[in-house]
């Protein structure tokens, strides 16, 4: 179980990654979500060719695992939408801190999905994660605190995520958890195919695809870091309950911060849109110092 928690921590690490080249990609080059999340997903490919290598062909999924995969996929493509809009409008570590406002529907869904249940002071923890993660959210404008668009994009997006870590846990009851990414990605690639239909997304996505060759260098960096977040996470999830899975992922702003910080450092201040100044950064370290005690009060009391 502790190495399981060790891999799992991981994801969120690898993911934070993931978020600021995401943002680079939204904010500074692409100008339909349609367009990136297309490149991104088609991309996937690469690890389905990766997991053929190392893993082998999983086999055909059980037909009681294939509507809980076309499920995880979709909710990866469409949760896409709100989560790049949401990343256009706010930075990016305050748009993951909100995702763990989605994190408060993980142990309700999982109660009555799959019957995982926690005690009184893990839900302690996870209202602590809520309430702190709303409040990083609050945008301060003419004295009036106000709760932006952004906030309800990535709250969207966040619950639309928190169903899909339910239903991969769900899944992973019936499935390998090699098999259940490697049949993940190919419906992925194939939902993806839904964005050549519409006139005005196919043809933003032709026009595009020369913006697409000449950062192609953002997208294998993402997909490789992207991979092994993703089989990090599945593999924890197949040992520890959702709930914690849910509170570890908690921690990814911090690595936002983190990284975002460095990466200003080193000079990439204009590829990374995070308020770096002092004042910002003690605020938002206090809320996650506030997070973790919320994670610490979960994972204790396994």
């Amino acid at each position: 179980m502790l190495y399981a928690i060790f891999i799992a921590f991981l994801r969120p690490a690898l993911f934070a990654l993931c978020n600021i080249v995401d943002q680079h990609l939204t904010n500074n080059l692409f100008k339909r979500v349609s367009t990136l999340a297309f490149y991104g997903l088609v991309f996937n490919i690469t690890t389905i060719l990766f997991m053929l290598l190392v893993f082998g062909f999983p086999g055909i999924p059980p037909m009681a695992v294939v509507p809980l995969v076309l499920a995880i996929a979709a909710i990866e493509v469409f949760g896409l939408f709100p989560y790049f809009k949401a990343l256009r409008k706010m930075d990016t570590s305050t748009v993951m801190a909100i995702f763990q406002f989605g994190k408060i529907m993980i142990p309700i869904l999982a109660f009555i999905l799959i019957g995982e249940q926690l005690r009184p002071i893990q839900y302690l923890g996870f209202i602590i994660i809520v309430l702190t993660s709303v409040i990083l959210s609050l945008e301060k404008s003419d004295i009036k605190t106000k709760i932006n668009v952004g906030f309800w994009l990535a709250t969207s997006s966040a619950i639309l995520f928190a169903f899909g870590n339910v239903t991969e846990k769900a899944a992973l009851e019936h499935i390998a958890w090699y098999g259940l990414i490697f049949w993940y990605l190919v419906a992925s690639v194939v939902f993806s195919s839904g964005f050549l239909i519409g006139r005005k997304s196919r043809t933003d996505i032709i026009k595009s695809a020369g913006i697409f060759r000449r950062n192609i260098r953002y997208f294998a960096l993402n997909q490789v870091i992207f991979t092994g977040g993703l089989l990090a996470g599945i593999y924890a999830l197949a040992t520890i309950p959702v709930t914690v899975f849910g509170a570890i992922n908690a921690t990814r702003p911090m690595f936002i911060l983190l990284f975002g910080w460095v990466l200003t450092q080193l000079g990439f201040a204009s590829k990374v849109r995070e308020e770096t100044d002092m004042r910002t950064v003690m605020r938002k370290l206090l809320g996650y110092v506030i997070i973790i005690i919320g994670v610490i009060l979960i994972i204790a009391n396994l």
